[in-house]
């Protein structure tokens, strides 16, 4: 079988290459899924180790389960054999974010039953900003690279919703810059999205053919999970998602307890909670795999 790498890929690579000429700093952002799992393993192999600063993996404050930090490190163990990035790769780990108002550092949880606000839609994703993109800030202030020379990379697809599909459609094999005022990109340098284009299925065909290892790994806590628990609770997950989270007894009881402790001052946010509880409370939790 022949596997197809998408002209946008290649154009978008083109215009990273570019800003790494003009010494733009390049980091790739992996979670331990599919997606990133596939955009790391193009990035290695057409941008090549030695045009890539750092490979970035965050974890959610409370929000992320150990199995997914696991499953991180296996896959950069994997590659490492291959490309020697270990020393690239940074893992940041934070207590969570200070909130002014309480004055002290609330993780995932702790800030979202305080403030009575669940994620619901894109524009009120205040955990990408709160608890990924701030660490990465922190980041590349530590490393003192100035954050208006950053090429970011991450693995969204067009197909993972119609508001990713209205949104990117325009940066199809381009640079998206970055941009203060959204919660869905950067908010500095410029946003490479090279993997747009491709279906779940054509990702998950490349892993299988070209790193079967990594591909049986991935399959296998999909099948039993529903995803990789960088997040375990996110509110665009679909039910078959949160009914195999609810399989394990851990998860639910976990998830419950969380989701309890919250009373949502708006609507939207009660409706989330209330479709989460009403499937991790469902006697039937058979779902094939």
């Amino acid at each position: 079988m022949t596997i197809l790498i998408k002209q946008s890929t290649i154009e978008t690579f083109r215009e990273v290459l570019k800003k790494k000429q003009r010494d733009f700093k390049v980091i790739v952002n992996i979670s331990g899924g599919k997606d990133s799992t596939f955009l790391l393993d193009l990035c290695l192999r057409y941008l090549g180790p030695k045009n890539i600063d750092a490979i970035v993996y965050i974890e959610v404050p409370g929000n992320t389960h150990q199995l997914n930090v696991e499953l991180v490190h296996k896959i950069i163990d994997y590659y490492n054999n291959f490309f020697d990035v270990k020393e690239k790769f940074v893992h940041i780990k934070k207590p969570g974010c200070y909130c002014h108002e309480h004055r002290e550092i609330e993780d995932f949880w702790t800030y979202m039953q305080r403030h009575a606000e669940i994620p619901y839609c894109h524009k009120a994703r205040w955990c990408m900003y709160k608890m990924k993109f701030n660490y990465l800030g922190e980041f590349i202030e530590e490393m003192k690279w100035p954050k208006r020379k950053i090429v970011t990379i991450a693995g969204i697809k067009l197909s993972d919703s119609k508001f990713r599909k209205s949104r990117y459609q325009e940066y199809v094999g381009k640079l998206m810059p970055g941009a203060i005022q959204s919660h869905e990109w950067v908010p500095y340098g410029y946003f490479a999205i090279p993997i747009l284009e491709y279906t779940t299925s054509e990702i998950w065909s490349y892993l299988k053919i070209v790193v079967p290892e990594l591909y049986n790994e991935l399959k296998r806590v999909y099948d039993e999970y529903g995803d990789t628990l960088n997040c375990i609770f996110c509110p665009f997950k679909d039910k078959s998602t949160i009914q195999k989270h609810a399989r394990h007894d851990d998860i639910r009881r976990f998830l419950l307890e969380k989701l309890s402790k919250i009373e949502p001052k708006k609507e939207q946010s009660r409706k989330v909670k209330e479709r989460w509880m009403k499937i991790l409370k469902a006697p039937n939790l058979e779902i094939p795999i």
